[in-house]
């Protein structure tokens, strides 16, 4: 997140020459008994991201939010797993 103080101020900046930093995103996830899918959900958006990032569209250090809403299945202990092992991956 950039704070006010961070944000470029050239007219230049403002018309689109973001040459000077990358944006970062975070995309969140709401799931709820996911547990077939979710395999599948991070496939798709973990490429997403490396090919944004790849391109230069974005900073490194965009993540994914998976954010478990009560489900009754393996959902919570997936997204806890897909955590562990993949630094762009918050549970």
């Amino acid at each position: 997140m950039l704070s006010p103080g961070d944000a470029p101020s050239s007219s230049a900046a403002r018309a689109g020459d973001h040459s000077g930093f990358l944006p970062s995103l975070s995309i969140v996830t709401p799931c709820y008994n996911e547990e077939e899918v979710l395999p599948e959900t991070r496939r798709r958006l973990t490429g997403l991201l490396e090919e944004l990032i790849a391109d230069g569209k974005i900073s490194s250090s965009s993540c994914i939010y998976f954010v478990d809403d009560g489900s009754r299945d393996r959902t919570l202990q997936i997204c806890g797993e897909l955590a562990a092992v993949l630094h762009s991956i918050i549970a």
